[in-house]
Order: structure tokens, then sequence, then C-alpha cells
């Protein structure tokens, strides 16, 4: 999306013929909307249209007449040097990216491609004036004004038609539908609203899409009632809150940062889709956990209390039970600090240590490598079944700019080195862990394709140029395989560390 592509400049896959041209002729690069800037059949051809005439000797390329021409040839050629810019010329030429290093405050930019935009504007008032001369020269050439009028409102018919673009209900709207005519709810008890599912999108370093009615009905109530959301639907949204807000709605490990900030005690207004609710109950259940319902109508909208201090009850309850497994529990078959139900299970554990390292996440060391090269890690055999379920641990520090947008890649090898499987993916996708000084934890769900196969493990991120990337705790074990362990102070449960008194 940095830069623009000629495809989204010269054709656009709205369109039928295009379409066509893609399926049949020749398959465009695919194009995304900031990098669009379609101008146009009628300007393409009108402009192709006296670029080939300029060709003649006796012709001159935008040979308009001297009221404006010298304006439009000036706004052309000033039009299509943005242009090369917006393609990301000649940073985007292969063994050229290079450049780039060079170019001062060139890259500062967070998107060339928009430039097209300028070029597109003046590529349009350049077709139609042409078309304007013509008509204003010789009226009889009206024939050529009703075909680009014809194909005008054609591509508008079919770029509009391309999307879904009828608006939703909202019945909170309506006399008698809004949230303050609820019965039975005081919204000045409340501080705040959290919604289920939960979403965020704006810090540039996660993006939780809302799924189902949430978006609507959790903005409509906040308008309607003056509580603020903690969820985000906002542009450039602080880095620091994000990671509070993201921390304080997923499993519950270390007390909410955010709690410090809110200014009372009074407990949030929880907004809950029941119908999404049930498709990702295992990642939001601890959010209905203590809290007490209020309100419900039909069978998807839930209005719950959520008292503050249910966040620190459910995390004593979890660190408790997890306690009385650790000491008590006579099925887990101790190996040093660690210990499993099954003597037979076999699982990867790499602490990095020792290494030095300026942050350390648990234990004597960290890993510590250079985030813009590929930092790779060889995974011996499980002896894992071939299809089962799998799970890949990492802690991964993320409190800086950019830190959580490295990408991680699981490549599974036969005994003979050839390629089996793999798995990537951006790790801020991977991430519904957080701690409060700056680390999550990544979970990566795989499965081996071969009983006998040994994997690598590569986390890079390209953006940090210059950088450290900081990584701590692997852990690479059966999906269904609970893992235990026990160090001073600290009770381990599948790469979660709880502190605890001894």
């Amino acid at each position: 999306n940095f830069h623009a592509l000629w495809e989204g400049i010269v054709l656009s896959l709205d369109q039928p013929w295009f379409q066509w041209v893609d399926r049949q002729v020749i398959k465009f690069r695919p194009t995304y909307i900031e990098n669009r800037a379609y101008i146009g059949l009628v300007s393409l051809i009108i402009c192709g249209f006296m670029f080939i005439r300029g060709l003649s000797p006796k012709r001159q390329w935008l040979g308009f007449d001297n009221t404006y021409g010298p304006f439009l040839r000036s706004a052309f050629w000033a039009s299509f040097v943005l242009l090369l810019f917006a393609l990301g010329l000649p940073f985007t030429i292969n063994g050229l990216e290079f450049l780039l290093d060079y170019a001062g405050p060139v890259r500062q930019f967070r998107s060339v491609g928009r430039f097209a935009w300028i070029f597109y504007y003046v590529v349009n008032i350049l077709a139609f004036t042409w078309l304007y001369e013509q008509l204003r020269e010789k009226s009889w050439r009206f024939y050529l004004l009703a075909p680009a009028i014809l194909i005008l409102y054609l591509e508008a018919y079919y770029s509009a038609t391309s999307y879904d673009l009828r608006l939703d209900t909202t019945e909170e709207l309506h006399n008698g539908r809004n949230f303050k005519d609820l019965p039975g709810i005081n919204y000045e008890d409340f501080q705040a609203i959290l919604t289920v599912p939960y979403y965020n999108i704006g810090s540039d370093q996660f993006w939780w899409e809302p799924e189902g009615f949430i978006l609507q009905k959790s903005l409509t109530m906040s308008i309607q009632t003056g509580l603020p959301v903690t969820s985000a639907m906002l542009t450039r949204s602080s880095r620091s809150q994000t990671l509070k807000q993201m921390q304080m709605v997923t499993e519950p490990y270390r007390m909410p940062a955010l709690l410090e900030d809110l200014p009372d005690d009074r407990p949030l207004l929880m907004i809950l889709d029941q119908r999404e609710y049930e498709k990702e109950k295992e990642r939001y259940q601890h959010l209905v956990d203590g809290a007490s319902l209020i309100y419900s109508e039909g069978d998807r909208l839930r209005l719950y209390r959520q008292p503050l201090r249910v966040f620190a009850e459910r995390l004593d309850e979890k660190t408790r039970r997890l306690e009385r497994i650790i000491r008590e529990d006579s099925t887990l078959i101790w190996q040093e600090n660690l210990a499993t139900r099954d003597s037979t299970a076999s699982f990867y554990y790499e602490p990095f240590a020792p290494s030095e390292a300026d942050k350390i996440y648990f234990g004597s060391g960290t890993y510590q490598g250079i985030a813009s090269e590929r930092n790779t890690f060889e995974i011996p055999n499980l002896g894992q079944a071939a299809e089962a379920d799998y799970e890949l641990n990492l802690w991964v520090y993320i409190a800086d700019d950019r830190r959580s947008r490295a990408y991680l890649q699981l490549d599974e090898y036969d005994a003979q080195g050839n390629h089996l499987r793999q798995y990537r993916q951006d790790i801020h996708r991977l991430i519904d862990l957080f701690d409060t000084n700056g680390w999550a934890m990544v979970e990566l769900p795989f499965k081996p394709a071969s009983a006998t196969s040994t994997f690598t493990l590569t986390i890079q991120n390209k953006r940090l140029r210059g950088q450290r990337i900081l990584l701590d705790e692997l852990l690479v074990r059966p999906a269904a395989l609970d893992i235990y362990g026990r160090f001073e102070g600290v009770l381990w449960w599948n790469n979660r560390h709880y502190f605890v008194e001894e």
C-alpha cells in the first residue's frame, strides 16, 4: 500500500471489461485502497489519442491554444513527475531499493502512492478540456461527447455497485429504542463501556476488527449515554494506551495497568454480542466470569455490570488454582523444574539462558538479534504425530514503535532437508497475552506434516533497521499438553509466569 501501482492508475477491476482482460488475457497485480487512483477509461483513451497524434511532426503533444495551453502542459508534466514519485521510483526497481537509505526526508512520507491523485485530477482536466475544445471548434463533433458520457455513466455505475454500500439499520436511533430508554439502568453508575468482542484499530500496531454489531451498538450507546468506550476505532491512537486496553481484555495474567488510569472505582458497563461471543467463548469467557447480567434482549444483546475488583479476583483465583496443582497434584511427573502428567510427552523449551541483553523477560537471559535480519532458530524433532495440534509460544518485546510489525515464520523439513510446510504471520496477529512491562506472548498453532520432521523458526522486522529484536522463553508443545514449572517466587504454566510469595 505504500506506493502506487500502474494497474491502479490505468485500470480498475471494478469494471467488467478489465475483469475480462484479467481473466482471459493477462493477470493484473491486486491493488488496494491506498494505491488506487484510476483515471477512468475516457481520460485514458483521450490521452492515448493525444499522445499518438503528438508523434506527428506537424502536431504538438498537448497542442492547446495559447490561452491555457502553457498551463496545461506545465501541469501535466508536473503531475507526471509526481506520478513517478507515487510509483515509488526509483526505489521500487529491483536492485535499487538501497537508494532509499540515501533519500533523506523523503523517507518520512507514510504513503507516497497518494501523490498519484494529483495526476488523476490533472489528466481528467486535460481530457475534458480537449473534449470541450473539439465541441467549440466544430459542433458536429458532438459524437465524441455522447460515448464519453455513456462510458462515464457505466464506470460510475459499476464502481458504485461493485461494493455493498447499503446502510445498516440502527434500531437505537428510533423513538423508544434509545439506550437511555432501557429500564433499570442508571448510566451514571458506570464510568466506561467495555465491548465483547473487543475491537481496536488505529495504532498501526494491532488490527482487531469489530465483529457482528458490536461497533454500531457500542458507539451508539456511547453517543446516547456519554460514556466513553474502551475499544478503539480511531486513527493514530496512542501505542501505550492501545497496549493497556488490550491487556485489560485478554487472558488474566497481570493486573490491568489501565485500571490505574481510571478516575474512580465505578464499574464498567459491558456490552456483549451473544452470537459473536459464542464463536470466541474461550477468548472472552473470563470477562463474563464475575460480571452480573443486568439486561438482555433477543438472542444477541447482553449488558453486564463489570466491577473493577473482579479483575483482581480472577487473577487471584487463577494463581491459587495453579499453586494448588503444582504443590499438591501427585500425578505430575517432574523433570528438574518442569512437570507434565504424561511421561511420554515430548516438548521443546528454550529459555535463552545465559545470554546478555538490555531487557530480560524471565530467567537469566534473552535472545538479542538484529531486527532487520533473519533471526533463525533450529527446533528439533518433537516426537510429534503427523497432523496433530501443536502450539508455539514465544515472548517478544513490543513496547517500542513498530516492534509488533515483525513477521514470524515456521518451516518444516523432512530428514532429507526437503521443505514440507510453512506457517507465516505478522506477530501482532498472533499476540493474545500481554504483560505490563512491554512484553507480549506470541501463540502460533500448527500441525506437523510428518512425524520425523524438524523445524526452523524465523523472526524478522525489516522496519527496525539498526535496532535489536528481543525474544525470550520459546516453548513448542502439543496443544493438549499442560506443562507446569516451579521457580523461586514464580509459578510457571505453559510459558506463563505468576509471581507468588514463598
